[in-house]
C-alpha cells in the first residue's frame, strides 16, 4: 500500500514536471516564433535599404539631385536602428561627398537636417553634424563649419 502511495505521489510530480518542462518548450517556441519574424522584419528593412541605394546611385548617375534627397528620406523613413543606423550613416557620408562634388549644397543641407531628426546614436549624430560642416566649408562658411564641427565633438562626447 506504501508503495502505491508512494508511486502516485512520483506520478503527480512528474506531472507537474511535465507541465512546467512543457510550459517552457512552448514558450521558446513562440519565443523562437517571434524573434524569427523580428529577424525576418529586419532583414526585409535591410533589402529595402540596399534597394534604396541602388536608386541613389542611379539618380546621381542621371544627376537627378532632388530625388536623392527624398530617397533619402525614405532611408530614414525604415527607421534602422542599432548597427544598421551606422550603416545609414555611411550611406549619408557618402551621399553627401557626392553632393558636395557636385555643388548642390542646399540638397546636402535638407539630407543632413533630415538626418539629424533621424539619428538616435551620439556617433551616428556626429557624423551628420561633421557632415554638416564639411558642406558648410564647400560653401566657404568657416564659421558655420566651425560650429558644426564642435556640435559633432559635442554629440561624441555624450558617448
Amino acid at each position: 500500500m506504501r508503495d502505491l502511495i508512494e508511486e502516485k505521489l512520483i506520478y503527480k510530480k512528474m506531472t507537474k514536471v511535465k507541465r512546467v518542462l512543457l510550459w517552457f518548450i512552448i514558450t521558446g517556441v513562440l519565443g523562437l516564433i517571434d524573434m524569427g519574424y523580428a529577424q525576418d522584419a529586419g532583414e526585409m528593412k535591410r533589402k529595402q535599404a540596399e534597394a534604396i541605394h541602388e536608386r541613389i546611385r542611379i539618380h546621381f548617375k542621371n544627376q537627378n539631385y532632388p530625388q536623392v534627397a527624398a530617397e533619402m528620406n525614405e532611408l530614414f523613413q525604415l527607421k534602422l536602428q542599432g548597427k544598421n543606423e551606422e550603416l545609414v550613416a555611411l550611406e549619408l557620408t557618402a551621399v553627401v561627398t557626392n553632393l558636395i562634388r557636385v555643388k548642390q549644397y542646399a540638397i546636402a543641407h535638407q539630407i543632413i537636417d533630415n538626418s539629424l531628426n533621424y539619428f538616435t546614436q551620439p556617433d551616428t549624430r556626429a557624423t551628420a553634424w561633421i557632415q554638416k560642416g564639411k558642406v558648410f566649408e564647400a560653401e566657404g562658411k568657416t564659421e558655420n563649419a566651425l560650429g558644426a564641427f564642435k556640435r559633432a565633438e559635442a554629440e561624441a562626447k555624450r558617448r
